[in-house]
């Protein structure tokens, strides 16, 4: 693997990208943009990397609005994360769940906030016949659950799930099937997190649930015939897959640090995150093969971590995070 990054922020910019996603020629990028209070930033990039618009949704000059993933539909773009809260090192207070639907040339045609418990965001979203929007909330006893919001394509709720109480709990991720549905996230029970995976069906019931202990989850990446989950394991970035009966197929483990970002290209996954460098973290990005073997590593002298990533133009395009000398985003062309 070869790296090369590109000059697309401005230095002067506080911005987290969070999600990136390739239609036809051009790239969708997502994520905040801070000016004392963040808003949602949405950007459109050509094949020469040039930006075609760059826009941002907020609405509140006295609160934050932030973006935690992104998908593009036939007509238009669906961005959620979390609105009308404030933003702290610890995730912060008075969040609510947000979905904003956005036209392909970045015209806001609706935006929905969604007050639940008390403390929410929304992490993954998904659209078929109607649009899933899941994350997690937390009431002011502190107590945390995932949720699970069905709405039409005009973004009025058909139904509303939650799952689970906890002292701790991190939404994982989102998937779909002809069947229903697969949620993942993480609980902590007796100080130590556990990873929990979620059969439900097309209405939000659970069918069947799983357990797997000291995993803690922040990204599912759907297979043909299962999924991929990343994260940290007793401190170390771990791999696994898991059928769609919920059983663990292989596990791989590696340095560290924390998993991240998951792509598959063709025969080889991609995993992305950041490696544990005395009291800093370094990126880095793993080529493996389906079945979770290294086959290449990479490791970015810079700081921070890969955020996320997609193919583009038979290249792998990744977002670099860093926290210093203040928050940035760094676009990084990978030849695969």
């Amino acid at each position: 693997m070869k790296a090369e990054g590109v000059n697309l922020f401005d230095s002067n910019d506080e911005i987290i990208i969070t999600s990136i996603v390739p239609l036809e020629n051009e790239l969708y990028l997502a994520g905040s943009k801070k000016d004392k209070y963040y808003n949602v930033i949405l950007m459109k990039i050509n094949s020469s990397f040039e930006i075609v618009f760059d826009k941002e949704f907020g609405g509140s000059k006295s609160s934050d609005y932030e973006c935690h993933n992104m998908i593009v539909l036939n007509d238009g773009l669906l961005i959620c994360g979390c609105s009308e809260g404030y933003a702290s090192p610890d995730g912060g207070r008075d969040w609510k769940a947000y979905l904003l639907k956005t036209s392909h040339s970045g015209i806001k045609e609706w935006g929905q906030s969604f007050r639940i418990l008390g403390n929410e965001c929304a992490f993954s979203v998904i659209s078929n016949d109607n649009i899933l929007l899941f994350g997690e909330t937390k009431n002011p006893a502190g107590i945390f659950q995932f949720f699970l919001i069905c709405m039409n394509q005009q973004g009025i709720v058909l139904w509303k799930r939650l799952y689970g109480e906890n002292t701790g709990s991190i939404a994982g991720g989102l998937i779909s099937t002809n069947d229903g549905f697969f949620i993942s996230g993480s609980t902590k029970i007796d100080k130590i997190w556990h990873l929990n995976i979620l059969k439900l069906n097309l209405i939000g019931d659970i069918e069947w649930k799983k357990m797997f202990k000291d995993f803690y989850v922040l990204e599912m990446s759907k297979l043909d015939d299962g999924f991929l989950l990343t994260g940290e394991k007793s401190g170390c970035i771990f791999l696994i897959k898991i059928d769609y009966s919920g059983n663990m197929v292989w596990e791989s483990t590696f340095e560290e640090g924390t998993g991240i970002t998951i792509s598959t290209i063709n025969d080889y996954i991609f995993l992305g995150g950041d490696l544990k460098v005395e009291k800093n973290s370094q990126p880095v990005l793993y080529k493996l093969d389906k079945k979770g073997k290294l086959i290449e590593k990479m490791i970015f002298e810079k700081e921070g971590w890969i955020e996320t990533m997609t193919e583009f133009q038979g290249s792998l395009i990744a977002i670099r995070i860093g926290n210093y000398p203040k928050e940035h985003s760094e676009l990084i062309q990978i030849e695969i």
